[in-house]
């Protein structure tokens, strides 16, 4: 490896790790705003007695604030993986191209199945923490969800089958919207026009 390629390799380990750890300190932003959240109407609906005209329009503007943040909390979840990929993939690829095979870090592995045991009680096994952060921040968007319809249910209390359908349709809106109709906004997507596209995955038959 020469000197001008050690720097490159270095470089691209360097701009992952650096994408890591911003990642790391937004999410824990995320979590403690939507926890802050779910506390502060988890006191309002508690402190219920009251049923003020200002705790009420107040428990509806944390639901929506708490139902924003979540969905917020996903994309950059998701935004994440993307990132991820793409430096991961990057890597490997200039690790395979330009590294000896003992040089060779993170385009290799110890042992891929010994060390693989999901039943065991005191060994790990291959889960994408990436992936389960993503699962998290898809439940916590349900959650919120789930709280619109009950809201909904003791705010507007309907015995038809249109107030039923209302109560279960608006959750199920949020959730589809929120974790299927944002991701493809094009305001929330970032502008790589002027990157050269390497095209490093190979298509699976």
């Amino acid at each position: 490896m020469t000197e001008q390629q050690r720097h490159q390799y270095q470089t691209i380990i360097h701009a992952r790790n650096f994408h890591y750890e911003q990642f790391t300190r937004w999410s824990s932003y995320f979590y403690v705003v939507i926890g802050a959240l779910f506390a502060g109407y988890y006191f309002i609906m508690k402190e219920n007695s009251t049923n003020t005209q200002e705790t009420y329009v107040l428990s509806w503007v944390i639901l929506g604030i708490g139902y924003l943040t979540s969905v917020a909390n996903f994309l950059s979840v998701k935004g994440y993986i993307y990132w991820w990929q793409h430096w991961n993939i990057l890597l490997t690829h200039y690790e395979q191209k330009v590294c000896q095979e003992e040089e060779k870090v993170y385009s290799v592995f110890a042992d891929k199945q010994k060390l693989d045991k999901p039943c065991s009680r005191i060994e790990g096994c291959n889960i994408s923490t990436s992936i389960v952060a993503l699962l998290m921040a898809r439940i916590i968007v349900l959650g919120w969800c789930i709280l619109f319809g009950y809201k909904v249910w003791v705010s507007f209390p309907i015995s038809n089958y249109c107030g039923l359908l209302a109560i279960i349709g608006i959750p199920f809106i949020l959730y589809i919207v929120g974790l299927y109709g944002m991701p493809n906004c094009s305001k929330l997507r970032s502008d790589i026009s002027n990157h050269t596209d390497l095209c490093l995955i190979k298509n699976k038959k």
